[in-house]
């Protein structure tokens, strides 16, 4: 079973703009996610804000930003994280191109 223990962080854009309203969370992810690596699973984490929030994956282990690792984890347009369905006779394949 993976453990994907991750932050987000809502930042604010700065720009020019006179009415303003602070980041509010549509749907918010939770704190922990557990999957099988044969279900694959989909995080995902909504705001809204005048101007409109940037959303920033990090993990909770060391603060790295969270990137895509091939064939395994996809973050899109910075609010979701999807990992994939996957079997270690695939990823053997992949790591030795078979």
């Amino acid at each position: 079973m993976e453990i994907i223990e991750l932050f987000y962080f809502l930042f604010p854009a700065v720009s020019g703009q006179a009415e303003t309203s602070g980041p509010v969370f549509v749907e918010e992810p939770p704190v922990q996610v557990d999957f099988s690596n044969t279900t694959g699973t989909e995080v995902v984490c909504q705001s809204r804000g005048t101007p409109m929030p940037k959303i920033q994956w990090v993990r909770a282990s060391d603060g790295e930003v969270v990137r895509d690792v091939p064939g395994l984890r996809q973050v899109r347009q910075k609010n979701q994280i999807n990992c994939v369905p996957w079997s270690l006779i695939e990823k053997f394949k992949l790591k030795n191109g078979d």
